[in-house]
């Protein structure tokens, strides 16, 4: 029998938004919701979740799930992800990432095959980005050993898991525009986010 690899995806939309002033997945951007550009780009054909405390997102159709463990940044985000997943491995993606598209998560999730990880992490121009990347279920007690060690910094998590850096390839992809996010409201009518 064949080994299937099973995914899901998770959009994290629980920051506290402090630049935005709003919470930024609930911010019009380009005719729609931020979260929902998201949303569009992880419409592959796998389950699609959303970690807020914001009972606001119910709105869009998906399962809706709080921190377990509270103000514990982005980690807290993706230990609550992991918690609440029934795949062996996860696309995990922040709410204000507009850009990317679903053509980059299938070069990722094609990066799983043969290795045994953690994390699979995409890097451009020696910039890591955690908030765009896979993690595998079974890494989910390592990361709640280091939430409990108040150990939050994503770089410093990274290194203690086994994790797997990609480099995003140049002549397929634009990742400066790819991972560009939305930050702030002079973000939204920046003419470089056209």
């Amino acid at each position: 029998m064949e080994d299937r690899i099973t995914y899901e995806s998770f959009v994290l939309a629980g920051g506290k938004s402090s630049r935005m002033g709003a919470d930024k997945g609930l911010v019009d951007f380009r005719g729609k919701k931020m979260i929902e550009h998201v949303i569009y780009s992880l419409g592959l054909s796998y389950p699609i979740s959303i970690i807020s405390d914001n009972q606001e997102y119910r709105q869009f159709g998906h399962n809706v799930y709080t921190d377990i463990y509270k103000n514990c940044g982005p980690l807290g985000g993706i230990h609550s992800a992991l918690y609440n997943s029934n795949a062996g491995w996860n696309i995990v993606m922040s709410c204000d990432l507009p850009f990317v598209t679903s053509d980059f998560l299938l070069f990722l999730l094609k990066k799983i095959k043969g290795n045994l990880c953690d994390a699979i992490v995409p890097v451009h121009d020696s910039k890591v980005e955690p908030m765009c990347a896979l993690y595998c279920k079974s890494s989910l007690p390592k990361i709640e050993t280091l939430i409990l060690k108040k150990e939050l910094k994503m770089q410093a998590v990274l290194e203690k898991l086994n994790t797997i850096y990609v480099e995003v390839p140049k002549e397929k992809f634009d990742a400066g525009l790819l991972f560009r996010n939305i930050n702030s409201p002079a973000d939204i009518t920046s003419p470089k986010y056209e």
